[in-house]
């Protein structure tokens, strides 16, 4: 049995991303709106494009993302929730997007305990070429 994320992207009315939402395979939601969003959109593409030629964001869709791809795309969302500064989400998102599925997989276990996702995100604003 393989286990689906499904990744949704909202446009506005211009046709542009501005919400994201994941179910993970428990059945919960992480939902990224607004600035933050559109900050993390190429992060994300590049993410879906370097597992597949075929996925991509310009279809107005569902994805059912399996769960290296689903991990990965979720630890985006998450980490980059609470920041505050454009630049500080983009590098943050960058730099998860780089990652192996290994190390990303690694950063989505330790996320679930208490101060796995403020350390990810101190490593990748303080050194934003570490995952290369």
């Amino acid at each position: 049995m393989t286990l689906s994320y499904r990744l949704v992207a909202s446009r506005d009315t211009d046709g542009c991303i501005n919400r994201f939402d994941v179910l993970d395979v428990d059945g919960r939601s992480v939902t990224l709106h607004g600035w933050r969003a559109e900050a993390v959109v190429d992060s994300v593409q590049a993410t879906l494009t370097r597992a597949s030629r075929r996925l991509s964001l310009a279809v107005d869709r569902p994805l059912h993302l399996d769960e290296h791809l689903g991990v990965q795309v979720l630890l985006i969302l998450r980490a980059v929730k609470p920041l505050a500064g454009y630049q500080r989400v983009t590098r943050v998102a960058m730099g998860i997007a780089r990652m192996s599925e290994e190390e990303a997989t690694y950063w989505h276990a330790h996320a679930a305990h208490k101060g796995g996702l403020p350390a990810l995100r101190k490593l990748l604003i303080s050194c934003p070429n570490h995952a290369l």
